[in-house]
This record gives structure tokens, C-alpha cells and sequence, in this order.
């Protein structure tokens, strides 16, 4: 399920590296929905290198994919997962005069 949420950047995790090809950050976005209004995004691999150029407080519009999958050690459990894979800085008037750079993940398909 493709997702897209805006809102604004309030902590970004360090990158936890798995193995030599796999690593992982985390960041964390306020929406200012009334209901459930912090979302924690995952970033794998190359998205990974996208989020360099973000910053807490910036304002963001994030593509995700929202998917389930089942626990191989135990029968009947599921994790859901939400990963990020496109994040564009959102122009607001106060930075309209900054550079809102656009930084995606593009090569990597969502599916």
C-alpha cells in the first residue's frame, strides 16, 4: 500500500548498519493529525543516503509503503512495517526563498 504523508521532521536516528549490504535509519514525522499524529519511517539502503540532506524541523512530504508479513518463528504473528522511499523538503513561505532541494529515491522501485 502506497502512502503519502506531510508533516514535519522531529527526530532523524542514527544509521544502524545490519550487514555490509543492508542498513537502516529511522525518522521520525509530526503530521498534526488529531489521531495517532507521529509516524516512524524506515529508510533502507539508498534511502539511507537521501536522508543526509534532511534536518529535524524541516517540513517534508514522504512516499511510503505500508506492508505486513508474517513471523517465521511464531505462527500467527505479524509485523507491519513502513518504509520510506521518496522525501521532498516542502516549500513553505518562509523558506520560498531558500533552495527546496527535491531529494528522491527514484531507482528503486516501491514494489
Amino acid at each position: 500500500m502506497n502512502v503519502t504523508h506531510t508533516g514535519d521532521v522531529l527526530k532523524k536516528g542514527s544509521v544502524r548498519e545490519v550487514n555490509e549490504s543492508f542498513k537502516i535509519q529511522k525518522l521520525l514525522i509530526s503530521t498534526g493529525d488529531q489521531y495517532n499524529p507521529v509516524l516512524c519511517v524506515d529508510f533502507v539502503n539508498k534511502g539511507v543516503e537521501i536522508l543526509q540532506t534532511i534536518q529535524e524541523g524541516d517540513t517534508v512530504t514522504v512516499e511510503m509503503n505500508v506492508y505486513s508479513r508474517e513471523s517465521t518463528t511464531k505462527p500467527n504473528t505479524y509485523f507491519t512495517n513502513v518504509r520510506g522511499w521518496r522525501i521532498t523538503k516542502t516549500q513553505t513561505d518562509d523558506t520560498a526563498a531558500n533552495t527546496g532541494a527535491v531529494v528522491s529515491q527514484t531507482d528503486e522501485l516501491p514494489f
